[in-house]
This record gives structure tokens, sequence and C-alpha cells, in this order.
């Protein structure tokens, strides 16, 4: 189970590297009052990132609540 989890986790990174590769065309993104032209790489490399972030935190936080009940 261990050797599958390496190799889907290896798996996800090239499939997502080759998509933020392919994607290098400019874009211009608004959020709320600032507007950022970045290539779209950049932007979904981000994207992608805080996503992972904010999945850890959510399972870490949820983790610990289980934890805390009796």
């Amino acid at each position: 189970m261990q050797r599958f989890r390496k190799i889907a986790i290896v798996a996800l990174i090239a499939l997502a590297a080759i998509i933020v590769l392919q994607n290098t065309t400019e874009v211009t993104t608004r959020f709320l009052l600032w507007e950022i032209t970045a290539p779209r790489a950049i932007l979904l490399a981000v994207t992608l990132v805080l996503g992972y972030v904010l999945g850890l935190l959510s399972a870490w936080r949820h983790a610990g609540r289980k934890a805390s009940r009796p």
C-alpha cells in the first residue's frame, strides 16, 4: 500500500508539472481590488500549492478535533 501511495504521489506531481508547463500564456487575474498579469503557469502553480496547503491544514485541524474527543 505504501508503494502505491508513493507512485500515486509521483504521478500526480508529474501530471501537475505537465499541466503547468503547457500553460505559459500571460493572463490578467482580478481579485477584489488587485489586478495581476502573470503567466498562466504561475497562476496554476500558486493555486495548486494553496490548495495543497489548505488541504493539509484542514486535515490537521480535523485530526486534532478527533483526538480531543473522549
